[in-house]
């Protein structure tokens, strides 16, 4: 029997290569094939906030409405004016140079509207305190009124008197100085006394308008 040659046997060498490629080639593209999509990029996502909501402007005739209307008035010369004590002076415990304070008890009415409101303070200075013991005979006091302090904080200079009343001894000279009633005691004015002044001059003031 003859063996077969080299020649012969090589188609069928070939073929079976081929084959062989062939398998390989086709399991490749299996495995690769089963690769899943990938998932769709996720878009991140911003939450909008709602924009703060401003309030709506306000009408201009309601601002004007709100704000407090105010007209000049002149508190004339002699408007009388009760006020209350709001710390006791005294002629043998006062010194020259100790201030004090009296507010107002009732308004001031001029024009309609209150001039001086129920509540301003009148600031006032001692200026001369003799005890008994001092003169042997009649204590006296004397106090200057120097200022008008408004609710509103503003501050006027004013001049002011005494009028003589129950709870004030005599009023000397141009209604600065009092002496004691009663030869012998002391001119004591207690906090919380209510005691009437004299406006001396004339008083400009701004004052709200009723509305």
């Amino acid at each position: 029997m003859r063996k077969p040659t080299t020649s012969s046997l090589l188609p069928a060498l070939l073929c079976v290569a081929a084959l062989f490629i062939f398998a390989c080639n086709r399991g490749g593209e299996t495995s690769t094939g089963q690769v899943s999509n990938p998932a769709p990029p996720q878009v991140a996502q911003t939450q909008i906030l709602p924009a703060a909501l401003e309030p709506a402007p306000r009408p201009e005739a309601e601002i004007a409405r709100e704000e407090a209307r105010s007209t000049t008035v002149t508190v004339p010369a002699g408007t009388h004016l009760d006020v209350e004590l709001t710390r006791t002076l005294a002629s043998n415990t006062s010194s020259p140079g100790d201030s004090f304070r009296a507010r107002v008890s009732d308004d001031v009415i001029v024009d309609g509207v209150a001039a001086i409101p129920r509540g301003s303070e009148i600031l006032g200075e001692v200026t001369g305190a003799v005890p008994l013991k001092r003169v042997g005979g009649q204590a006296r006091l004397a106090l200057k009124l120097t200022d008008l302090v408004l609710p509103s904080g503003k501050t006027v200079p004013i001049g002011a008197s005494f009028i003589q009343g129950a709870v004030l001894g005599r009023i000397l000279g141009n209604g600065t100085a009092i002496a004691s009633k009663i030869p012998g005691e002391e001119v004591i004015i207690p906090e919380g006394a209510v005691v009437s002044l004299r406006l001396d001059d004339a008083v400009r003031l701004r004052a709200k308008v009723p509305r």
